[in-house]
């Protein structure tokens, strides 16, 4: 079988790597967005998955757009059996989805139709969902409405992070993609239609999202911590000065009638009232500053104690 590959982040490799390594596939090349700057020094990097194909010795193609006439053509010149997308990181236009005889086979981790669009496993964390899923499907012009070929789910777990579940995809999905995309192509697997009117589309997250409203449960408020790291962090702000919770836990300890946001300390705990419970804080990064428990950030911050946090 003849792919071509569309990725971008680390959360690809996986998938490529598998690709790559099954003797029954042959990896044509990878298109990856271009190299962009990185870091305080604002270094070019590439993207991880353009470094993955170039150990791999596969050829890589770094298009500015997908709908000019060359990126078109170079791509129709390779002649590949079906193309294969994960996490891409832009919309393919209407020409490329007919490209390749099998079209574009897409990696989705959600159970489709619910939570499409760009951010599912946060969202899915973020609404304390219990349970998620990979749906492989086939691309469409709409964002994710495309037929499903095939989906397992994923059980989410209480303490469970955005981090640990990409974790759970990247080590389920590529066996689960091999087994799905050659049984499309050999006629085992038939696309069935999704059902859109159950269907959820999530947003592309900004750093606002990750302001804290203390009106909030501090289950909801747990939940968005467990969602938005690394990004976009979930913050508050302390002094005029943007204060992000890496590690919190909803506490068992007894609620107050203080104001919502304000910063208690019962037996070396360091509580924060919210709209119905107390929160207990574990790691905490205060702006330009590294990530500091919560018994280091009271010793140089006695002051934050009663405070009350925006």
């Amino acid at each position: 079988m003849n792919i071509v590959f569309f990725g971008t982040p680390a959360f690809s490799v996986p998938f490529l790597s598998a690709l790559h390594n099954d003797p029954s596939i042959n990896v044509l090349g990878v298109v990856c967005q271009p190299d962009k700057p990185v870091g305080r020094k604002q270094e070019l990097t590439a993207p991880a998955v353009k470094q993955k194909a170039l150990e791999l010795n596969i050829p890589v193609f770094q298009f500015d757009s997908l709908r000019k006439p060359e990126a078109i053509e170079t791509l129709k010149t390779l002649k590949a059996d079906v193309f294969v997308l994960v996490v891409y990181g832009k919309f393919l236009p209407d020409e490329m989805l007919n490209l390749a005889p099998f079209g574009v086979v897409n990696v989705h981790p959600s159970l489709l139709p619910k939570y499409r669009g760009p951010s599912p496993m946060k969202t899915a964390l973020l609404n304390g969902e219990t349970e998620t899923g990979i749906s492989i499907m086939l691309l469409d012009s709409g964002m994710d409405t495309g037929p499903l070929l095939a989906q397992t789910g994923l059980t989410i777990d209480s303490r469970e992070t955005n981090t640990t579940l990409e974790e759970k995809v990247c080590m389920l999905g590529p066996e689960f993609l091999l087994k799905t995309l050659k049984g499309y192509v050999n006629g085992s697997v038939q696309p069935q239609p999704q059902n859109h009117s159950e269907a959820t589309v999530t947003k592309i997250l900004e750093r606002e999202d990750g302001r804290i409203n203390w009106h909030q449960t501090a289950h909801q408020i747990d939940c968005q911590i467990r969602a938005f790291e690394p990004w976009p962090g979930t913050w508050t702000t302390w002094q005029d000065a943007r204060l992000k919770l890496v590690k919190a836990h909803p506490s068992q300890e007894p609620s107050t009638n203080q104001p919502v946001g304000t910063v208690l300390m019962r037996e070396e705990k360091l509580l924060v009232q919210t709209g119905k419970d107390l929160i207990e804080l574990e790691q905490v990064q205060l702006e330009g500053k590294q990530v500091q428990s919560i018994y280091e950030f009271v010793r140089g911050h006695a002051d934050m104690i009663h405070s009350v946090l925006n």
